[in-house]
């Protein structure tokens, strides 16, 4: 048997470039020269450039602080402010409030008494001692007859305009806490909390209510035709409002003795009196 031989053709071989190692200078045991580094503030170059930086903040800041004081300025009128002094103190007072429950009644029953009339009341109850509302919008819808009494007028309202001069106007405190400071008064929400609070600062021992439903009468919530605004409170507004009596009783109570004359309203925190007996008082 014969081998038959197989020849094999090699490739061709290319040649690799031989790779050169960069030796390095630096001499074994030598620690590597420092780069250059960008240019460092001082200890004190630091601080006086943040003394710069305060400064100007606090610039910043007060330019603020004047810019709105300046659009406060602008935008709100400066008011004269008054305040109230004891000067019925010892007597009782009569508060003549707006409920449905006084249609009918004869006011002329009251002259002759200490008489606070609340908002529109003062068109139905003769010789009043003192007019008090709160809401701004009163005094715009009535200002000829409100200007034309000769009684004491007072008033916490938040945006009064062209108050005539007579008229006393107070700082509404805000908050649901009696306020017996002589230039501030806590309105309660409503204009029959406000006049219990103007009373006791007037120095009243009792005061007896008036009108004080808080609640509709037959349907109505007011004993005389309402306001141009035709808005009627909702029986839910009235209990928000009751909660402010009931909340400062005792401070009321420690002051003076207050009497609600009508038996079927729902502010029941006070003592009842019949409006026949008040006028005996």
């Amino acid at each position: 048997m014969s081998i038959r031989r197989t020849n094999y053709i090699k490739p061709e071989r290319i040649p690799v470039e031989p790779v050169t190692v960069k030796k390095s200078q630096q001499p074994i045991g030598q620690k590597p020269a420092p780069q250059p580094q960008p240019n460092r503030m001082s200890i004190e170059e630091k601080r006086s450039r943040m003394e710069r930086i305060r400064q100007n903040n606090n610039i910043a800041t007060e330019r603020k602080a004047q810019r709105v004081a300046e659009s406060r300025h602008n935008s709100r009128p400066v008011y004269n402010y008054g305040k109230i002094d004891p000067i019925w103190k010892g007597e009782t007072v009569y508060i003549v409030a707006g409920g449905a429950s006084l249609k009918g009644f004869d006011f002329k029953k009251l002259n002759g008494k200490r008489v606070i009339a609340i908002n529109k009341a003062f068109m139905h109850v003769p010789n009043i001692s003192l007019l008090y509302w709160t809401d701004s919008r009163f005094y715009n819808w009535y200002k000829t007859e409100i200007d034309a009494l000769t009684c004491i007028k007072v008033t916490p309202s938040p945006t009064p305009r062209d108050l005539k001069a007579d008229i006393i106007h107070l700082r509404n405190s805000g908050g649901r806490v009696i306020d017996m400071s002589p230039e501030k008064i806590c309105s309660g929400n409503n204009s029959g909390f406000g006049a219990i609070n103007l009373a006791l600062k007037l120095g009243a021992s009792k005061i007896y209510l008036l009108g004080y439903d808080m609640k509709h009468t037959s349907g109505k919530s007011h004993f005389h035709d309402g306001y141009p605004s035709g808005s009627n409170s909702r029986e839910h507004i009235y209990k928000g409002m009751v909660k402010y009596f009931e909340d400062n009783l005792a401070i009321i109570n420690q002051m003076a003795e207050v009497y609600n004359t009508n038996p079927q309203s729902e502010l029941k925190c006070f003592k009842f009196r019949t409006i026949e007996a008040a006028l005996i008082s």
